[in-house]
């Protein structure tokens, strides 16, 4: 079990999100893995660098260190990199997308 810190829904098209404007907050030099969950639910962590810490098809599980942990685990469905690959996401998993970052 990996730990994250959760960062909240984020509107893919607009970037908005809980701490102010997401597109430019990492850069280009993020990579984003996108997670399924055993519900169905998108979730993507971000991770420093061009390269997934978790590859496509694996499977990894995650929690917080807050006061009102946030967990969950799933499936590597997509990966992409920087704000562009953020933004292609919106077509595929909606227009708001779940974020947490790895500590």
């Amino acid at each position: 079990m990996d730990l994250v810190a959760h960062c909240g829904e984020v509107e893919v098209a607009t970037g908005e999100f809980e701490y102010g404007q997401f597109y430019g907050f990492w850069g280009d030099d993020t990579c984003y893995e996108v997670y399924k969950t055993s519900d169905g639910k998108i979730r993507v962590v971000a991770t420093a660098g061009t390269t997934p810490l978790t590859k496509l098809g694996e499977f990894n599980a995650f929690i917080t260190n807050d006061d009102d942990p946030f967990t969950f685990e799933g499936e590597v469905i997509d990966v992409v990199v920087g704000d562009e690959g953020f933004k292609s996401l919106r077509e595929k998993y909606g227009d708001y997308i779940d974020v947490s970052t790895y500590k």
